[in-house]
């Protein structure tokens, strides 16, 4: 729980007024957290971050397709309970046309973690999101009682 409410406090400053997602019981959370690894939870503090960025001032909140690995799309509407968010599985991806929904056509924005580097309690983290164009970042995070809190946040790339 304390991962849950750290990260959602440290991506959620400024959400305008925007409801939380669906809260979980206590023990559904702590099972979730403690079997997850830190590199799963550096990528949610980091997919959250860009969500939370992405949905400022938007009056519908856009939908979000995540690149994940393979044992992570179990915990998707688990962990992203509230937000519009599914597997990058279920995308196209035009480089004219932009991101959209296979089934029904909704354009989205693909979110990607490129790359994480753990060092001890600190990790450096490569990601980015792609809607036609796309920008990357550079995270820097820092584990603190278990959490990874996002530290810094630079824009490096933006192509389009």
């Amino acid at each position: 729980m304390l991962f849950r409410s750290v990260v959602f406090l440290a991506v959620c400053v400024g959400c305008g007024g925007r409801e939380a997602p669906e809260k979980r019981s206590t023990q559904q959370t702590r099972n979730m957290d403690e079997q997850a690894t830190d590199r799963q939870l550096i990528k949610r503090a980091v997919f959250l971050s860009l969500i939370e960025e992405l949905s400022t001032n938007q009056t519908v909140q856009p939908l979000f397709f995540l690149v994940l690995e393979p044992s992570e799309e179990h915990s998707l509407n688990t962990f992203y309970k509230g937000l519009k968010v599914r597997s990058a599985a279920e995308c196209v991806v035009d480089q004219q046309q932009g991101v959209k929904a296979k089934t029904s056509g909704e354009s989205g924005l693909l979110l990607e973690v490129k790359q994480i580097e753990i060092k001890g309690e600190t990790a450096e983290v490569f990601a980015g999101y792609f809607s036609g164009a796309g920008v990357l970042y550079t995270f820097r995070l820092q584990k603190n009682d278990g959490a990874w809190t996002i530290t810094e946040k630079k824009q490096r790339v933006i192509s389009g």
